[in-house]
């Protein structure tokens, strides 16, 4: 199999992704296998925005859930998935990642909740503590990597906010003094956000929050080149988790925070949302405080914190979507795959092949968000799975481009820097 390293879409030209809407269609996408992060961008290829669009084909036309609309609209900060809910879920969870939450080099799966499902980490050994009773049989390690080699830095200072479209929304503290000990000066009695726009989203960093990635992203992509299919094996064999293809994400990045909250919110009559953000004394005689949104009108809103202090709540995560051609709920026969990176592909590669006639490619022929969930009848299996995690992401969308397009690709990876290179937006995240 022939294996490059990201380079950043070389030789493509006149990429565009305008307030892009990802918008998926039913039924999900084909089960398929063997890696290479895919390319929705081509000569003059755009994503262009759906807003004046034909209400039959608007995706606003469509009912989003909180996180959908959530992660529909943090998108164009390019900053990664953002999670509806950051904090690690589950009760079997290993002891040090209900305190430390996401690793780099976890496998998991975005759930239907808007969080982040953990399977277990690719960097550390079988016997680890983030790994017993987690790992597939014949688990190798990734070895060939330096795990220190990370970027991390204070991303955010305290009181920090993100705004999807961050012009169009006022703060102002509010008024009065805090007396709960270790409430941040910046943060204060509290913040109050009003908007004049009817759809959007925002995130709120009381305590500020830190950004972590990995930099050997290119041994990340050919170990789960080399891995994909039999982690599927694994999750839908083992495990049974029902995972759709395209559902595993491997993560190289993260931004995290001890406390947030985070508000969607869409078709609402301009200047009607009104939001106020406050701190609590913590539970229980603890240490660190809590906060919440008292005030919410005409939007949905999801808020936590760590009462331990740690930072474990991962508000953006960062890493690759992995897809495979082969049925991800039976096992496979031993092949060659071809595996194809969409940094590897020059811009006569990312036109379409022979499957698509048109080279222009719209919203509409590149969608991934608003997944129901099939009953997917399998093919060579008398039964039917329930697929889960139908999960909006723009790398699904890219990933299944790519395999619909090259016959002879066995596996798409996508790392989610690849989509966010080619987003044109204006937007920053909004500071203080």
């Amino acid at each position: 199999m022939s294996l490059s390293g990201p380079q950043s879409f070389q030789g493509a030209h006149h990429i565009h992704m305008i307030n892009p809407v990802f918008h998926t269609t039913t039924p999900a996408p084909t089960l398929t296998s063997s890696g290479s992060p895919s390319a929705c961008s081509a000569s003059d290829l755009s994503l262009v925005d759906t807003h004046h669009a034909n209400s039959a084909e608007n995706p606003r036309s469509v009912s989003w859930t909180e996180r959908e609309s959530y992660a529909q609209f943090m998108f164009p900060q390019k900053r990664g998935y953002p999670l509806w809910k950051p904090k690690p879920q589950g009760g079997r969870l290993p002891g040090i990642y209900k305190q430390k939450g996401v690793h780099i080099g976890d496998i998991g799966i975005l759930n239907e909740f808007g969080g982040f499902s953990y399977l277990f980490n690719t960097c550390h050994p079988a016997n680890h503590e983030l790994n017993l009773g987690r790992v597939p049989e014949n688990f190798e390690q990734l070895l060939d990597i330096d795990y220190d080699d990370i970027e991390e830095s204070e991303e955010f200072e305290p009181g920090s906010h993100i705004a999807s479209q961050p012009s169009s929304i006022r703060k102002v503290k509010i008024a009065g003094r805090c007396h709960i000990p270790s409430v941040h000066e910046d943060f204060g009695a509290g913040q109050s956000f009003t908007t004049s726009i009817s759809e959007g989203a925002l995130l709120v960093l009381p305590e500020g929050g830190r950004r972590c990635d990995h930099m050997q992203y290119t041994n990340f992509y050919r170990y789960a080149a080399k891995c994909a299919q039999s982690w599927y094996n694994h999750v839908n064999g083992p495990l049974a988790r029902g995972a759709h293809n395209g559902a595993l994400y491997l993560i190289t990045g993260f931004d995290k925070a001890r406390a947030w909250g985070a508000v969607s919110f869409i078709n609402a009559n301009p200047g009607s949302v009104h939001l106020e953000y406050v701190p609590k004394p913590p539970e229980h005689g603890g240490q660190w405080p809590r906060y919440l949104f008292c005030k919410c009108d005409f939007a949905s809103h999801s808020s936590d914190s760590d009462a331990s202090g740690s930072q474990s709540g991962s508000v953006f995560l960062r890493g690759f979507k992995i897809a495979v051609r082969h049925n991800p709920f039976l096992k496979s026969p031993e092949v060659c795959s071809k595996v194809t990176y969409i940094s590897d592909m020059d811009a006569d590669d990312l036109l379409p092949k022979h499957k698509v006639a048109d080279s222009s490619l719209t919203a509409h022929d590149l969608s991934i968000s608003h997944m129901s969930t099939p009953w997917t009848a399998l093919e060579d299996n008398k039964y039917e799975y329930p697929v889960r995690y139908l999960v909006d992401n723009p790398s699904d969308m890219i990933n299944r481009w790519i395999l619909d397009n090259y016959d002879e690709v066995d596996i798409a990876i996508t790392h989610d820097n690849d989509w966010a290179s080619v987003l044109e937006n204006d937007v920053s995240p909004s500071v203080r």
